[in-house]
């Protein structure tokens, strides 16, 4: 039937059709036009962890991150922190920054200064503890972008989402500092 594959039976001295399992998974693909956030709701508990692959974030501003809760209402309690890190230019300059932040309401993707001249491009993230009613949602996350004047080469942020509510999370809202932005189309993944 549709979406089988022929491959060899439990006791491997013949072959059968059947339905090929992974403990990596594809769960979801999309896009979002212009729009001042966008949700990308994962609606699956069966993985512990989760990538989304964004490519052509398009916008100005840093990029800001939330979750979501089980009714996919955005959380914005403070309840994040996080680390942002490590930045290279195509331009010939290169470097490390970091900014930090305890307790704020939000995960950014940032070098400090909200830079309105940010225009990002690809992303990926991973989330884990998704579907778990533990307090403890970790992020991490990588950028390509471009700022105006060359390809900054790699941004990462380390973050923890720590509640007290002990709530299931759905999925993410992202949004830029500086007006509506867009995705051109994603990608979402579960891992076992």
């Amino acid at each position: 039937t549709a979406g089988q594959a022929l491959k060899m039976n439990t006791a491997a001295n013949a072959p059968e059709w059947g339905t090929i399992s992974s403990d990596f998974v594809k769960i979801g693909s999309g896009s979002s036009s212009s729009a001042a956030t966008h949700s990308i709701s994962f609606q699956n508990d069966a993985y512990k962890t989760y990538q989304v692959v964004i490519r052509g974030f398009k916008g100005n501003g840093n990029v800001r991150v939330r979750l979501l809760d089980t009714s996919n209402n955005v959380i914005s309690a403070s309840h994040y922190s996080y680390v942002t890190d490590g930045r290279g230019t195509s331009s010939g300059s290169s470097g490390d920054e970091q900014s930090q932040n305890y307790n704020d309401d939000v995960w950014k993707f940032t070098d400090g200064s909200n830079n309105s001249s940010y225009k990002f491009t690809d992303m990926i993230f991973w989330f884990h503890n998704f579907g778990e009613t533990d307090r403890y949602k970790s992020a991490m996350g990588f950028i390509n972008y471009w700022d105006g004047t060359g390809w900054w080469e790699a941004r990462h942020v380390h973050g923890t989402y720590a509640s007290n509510e002990g709530s299931k999370i759905n999925g993410i809202n992202l949004f830029g500092h500086n007006g509506n932005t867009e995705i051109l189309n994603y990608e979402v993944y579960g891992l076992k």
